[in-house]
């Protein structure tokens, strides 16, 4: 089946966003986006507004995470494979 979807899911508006040296996260063969979609939410994506969130959350290392939010983004929300759009 995943050979099949790595041919065939572009053309019916699928891909894989985290592939080999593409992304942030280890690649997932399991996981699909529908980049009509993903694509949007992606780029109305807002770091500022995660951290307003978290800021006012009970976690642990709060400071720790919110100092490093920028970089932690940037590298798990905003890289992943580029969609075939």
């Amino acid at each position: 089946m995943h050979q099949w979807l790595q041919q065939h899911a572009s053309q019916y508006g699928f891909y894989f966003p985290y592939q080999p040296q593409q992304s942030g996260v280890s690649p997932e063969p399991w996981h699909l986006s529908y980049y009509p979609i993903a694509d949007t939410y992606l780029a109305q994506f807002n770091p500022i507004e995660l951290a307003k969130v978290l800021s006012g959350a009970e976690i642990a290392l709060q400071s720790s995470l919110l100092e490093r939010l920028t970089e932690l983004v940037d590298h798990y929300v905003f890289y992943v494979a580029p969609s075939p759009a």
